[in-house]
């Protein structure tokens, strides 16, 4: 139970993002309703290729608004969750791109966070807590296909000692060690974002709900 909290959800189906929620084009970006049955509010965050390697790094996202990205993990309960649909192509080593889900403290340079994450470096979904550059990483057995609906839940203890990943309901990972507490290692009130480094394919994901809460 969540006695006293702040929360955001939201479905897209408004133009307007909802309180604690932005949508953000950090560079060579878009973001646009999608067609997915069922999910009229159906956003797609893209990144095109070929600007990103003439500039080295674009982010698309939704994110915490400013004001409301001072988590501190270890202070309550959090909570985190989001239904996604994967992108149209993988993330490999000549055409590299990252999808992270969760609490960061950067979309750009990630310090601290308790997330999920897909790159080129793994053909699963991984569990991530970092603090202070370390991590400590967990993959699942949920291989990540292309164009894929997942359900995606994070949820954090009271105490920050402990981290559980679900995925379509089951839970795939635990983790107690490298959550970022403390002051020094505040995080976004949310970010789910597709980061693109180098390669010649666009890439993208695309939200139907996202939602989190806070004690």
């Amino acid at each position: 139970m969540f006695s006293t909290c702040f929360m955001s959800y939201s479905d897209f189906a408004y133009a307007a993002a909802p309180l604690g929620m932005n949508t953000v084009l950090m560079s060579l970006g878009t973001i646009a309703q999608a067609n997915v049955s069922g999910h009229p509010g159906a956003t797609t965050f893209a990144l095109n290729a070929t600007a990103a390697n003439a500039s080295g790094i674009g982010t698309s996202r939704v994110s915490g608004i400013t004001g409301l990205n001072d988590i501190q993990i270890g202070s309550g309960k959090a909570l985190f969750g989001c239904l996604l649909q994967s992108s149209a192509t993988l993330s490999t080593v000549g055409n590299p791109y990252t999808l992270l889900f969760g609490y960061v403290n950067s979309s750009q340079t990630t310090t601290a966070g308790v997330y999920f994450r897909y790159d080129q470096t793994q053909s699963v979904w991984q569990a991530v807590c970092k603090t202070a550059s370390v991590e400590t990483v967990v993959n699942t057995d949920i291989t990540v296909a292309t164009s894929t609906t997942y359900r995606l839940r994070i949820e954090v203890n009271s105490a920050g000692s402990q981290v559980l990943f679900y995925i379509d309901g089951v839970l795939k990972a635990t983790i107690t060690s490298n959550i970022p507490t403390g002051t020094s290692n505040r995080v976004h009130g949310l970010a789910s974002f597709v980061r693109l480094l180098t390669g010649t394919t666009d890439s993208s994901v695309t939200l139907m709900r996202v939602y989190w809460i806070v004690q």
